[in-house]
This record gives structure tokens, C-alpha cells and sequence, in this order.
């Protein structure tokens, strides 16, 4: 354990680095009885000993607002912040121009297509394109031929027999 002794014009001041050795609870360990018998020992007799007891290890309730608050530092940030608040309401504006929004209107189906178009298009995405186009042409045609679309082997096949002329276009 480490300790400081400083003579001042009232007295001396033990700094120990660590608080325990002075708690209740660890007098009996060790030496702690006797050191805190040494300590004592120092001061005259009839004079005033204080003890700094702030430092007896973290409390839950040092971590809630009203810990914080209560110390120097804290009780400034609050302040602070109370300050920019009231300054910001006084002063009744707000920090930029507003910025209106115009009303949005409804897109054509035309201006969906081309705006996925052309992300698809941005995107470099081809093969997903064209994969889709197919999928979408084929239902189509089921629809209209009334030919299955499931599975994707036997529409084919009765296409090229009902429709041959649709099949090679598709193809």
C-alpha cells in the first residue's frame, strides 16, 4: 500500500492509495487496526481528525441523474444546456430556410418502367433483366394460349406444337 503525509499550518494529511485499508470492515485484516492506530497517533490530543468517506467503492445510485447533477461539472452541463434551450426559444427561429416540398403527383406506369430501366441499367444487371423479361413473356403467353406455364419443359414443348410460329419469335 502506498501513503503521503503533508504537513500544513493546521495539521498533517494522510493520502492513501487505497481507501479500504481504513473501512470498517477490513480493520481486522492485516495491520489495518494498527495503521489506522499510527494514524491517529499523529494528531495531538483533542484535535479534530476528518475523514474523507466519499471514496468507499461505486453505489448503483451514483449512476442516476441526480449523481451527476449534484457535482460541479454536471450541475454546469445542465446549466448549458438549459441556456442554448431558452436561447433557442427566445429567439424563435429556426437554423436554415425552410424548405418547402411541392406536392408530389402520381407517376404513369411509363415513368416506373423507365426509372427501373435505368437502375437496372446503372446496376449493370443484364442477365437479371432479361431473366425477368422472360419470365414475364411467358406468362403472357400462357395466358393467351391458355398452355400451362408449369413445368417449364412441357410448355415449351406444346408451344412449339400449337404455336410453332410464336414459339420461334420467342425463341
Amino acid at each position: 500500500m502506498v501513503g503521503y503525509l503533508q504537513r500544513i499550518s493546521s495539521g498533517t494529511v494522510a493520502v492513501l492509495a487505497d481507501p479500504l485499508v481504513l473501512c470498517n470492515g477490513y480493520l481486522d485484516k492485516k495491520d489495518n487496526g494498527r495503521l489506522l492506530a499510527d494514524l491517529l497517533g499523529l494528531a495531538s490530543p483533542g484535535a479534530a481528525v476528518l475523514f474523507d468517506e466519499y471514496h468507499h467503492g461505486l453505489v448503483l445510485s451514483d449512476l442516476g441523474p441526480q449523481a451527476w447533477v449534484t457535482t460541479p461539472w454536471g450541475a454546469g452541463l445542465l446549466w448549458l444546456l438549459v441556456a442554448v434551450f431558452v436561447g433557442l426559444v427566445l429567439r424563435g427561429r429556426s437554423f436554415g430556410p425552410r424548405v418547402r416540398q411541392s406536392p408530389e403527383a402520381a407517376r404513369t406506369d411509363v415513368e416506373w418502367a423507365v426509372a427501373v430501366g435505368q437502375l437496372l441499367r446503372r446496376s449493370s444487371a443484364r442477365a437479371v433483366t432479361l431473366g425477368l423479361l422472360a419470365v414475364a413473356t411467358e406468362r403472357a403467353v400462357s395466358a393467351q394460349t391458355g398452355i400451362p406455364l408449369q413445368p417449364r419443359e412441357r410448355f415449351w414443348n406444346a408451344l412449339w406444337v400449337r404455336v410453332p410460329g410464336l414459339a420461334a419469335d420467342l425463341a
